[in-house]
């Protein structure tokens, strides 16, 4: 029983980090403020606790690139919080 349950775990969370990666990818920036509606910044903060959570370099660059005119009602300033976490080597990948 145990097995089944941590396979079936890790299915799900991989699921869980393809959708918020196909989110993020879709959504190259985010819309301005005023068209943002407030599941897209619920799904968006759900995807930065997600990867601060289980860490993924695949998601530096999509957030790094998804910052929307305004401040993402105080959302985009905590994907600092997130891009801290990994090697300052992997987030100049993005830059390079």
């Amino acid at each position: 029983m145990q097995v089944r349950f941590q396979e079936g775990g890790v299915r799900i969370m991989k699921e869980m980090e393809q959708y918020y990666i196909d989110f993020l990818h879709k959504n190259q920036p985010m819309p301005q403020d005023e068209n943002l509606s407030e599941e897209m910044i619920t799904i968006y903060d759900d995807a930065r606790r997600f990867f601060e959570h289980h860490p993924n370099k695949l998601c530096i660059p999509l957030f790094l690139n998804s910052f929307g005119e305004r401040d993402g009602f105080g959302v985009y300033q905590l994907v600092e919080n997130l891009i801290f976490m990994f090697p300052k080597e992997e987030v100049q990948k993005t830059f390079n």
